[in-house]
């Protein structure tokens, strides 16, 4: 099935696209040793609403939260929990709006 895009939705899916890249470089900025992934899941929730937004995820069938945080080895589309970031930890983010 082919979906035609009018230059509204075009304009929409843009500022969808530019507030999911400013979710990932604040959360990018955050992301430290002694930074819980509850702090980055508010800071990109902040930022998704400031930008009139809502987040893809957040209640997609039932998923609590606005972004996937995943840390290390952890599934790829991790809950954001009170897990605290320590010195090497590689972080995986999933952000949507």
């Amino acid at each position: 099935m082919i979906t035609f895009k009018k230059p509204e939705d075009f304009a929409r899916m843009r500022t969808a696209g530019i507030v999911v890249s400013r979710v990932h470089e604040a959360v990018r900025e955050a992301a430290a040793p002694g930074v819980s992934l509850l702090e980055l899941e508010g800071i990109a929730a902040r930022i998704i609403e400031d930008g009139g937004c809502t987040s893809n995820f957040f209640n997609y069938h039932g998923f609590p939260a606005t972004t996937c945080l995943s840390v290390n080895d952890e599934i790829v589309h991790g809950i954001p929990s009170k897990r605290i970031l320590e010195e090497g930890d590689l972080l995986s983010l999933d952000a949507g709006a």
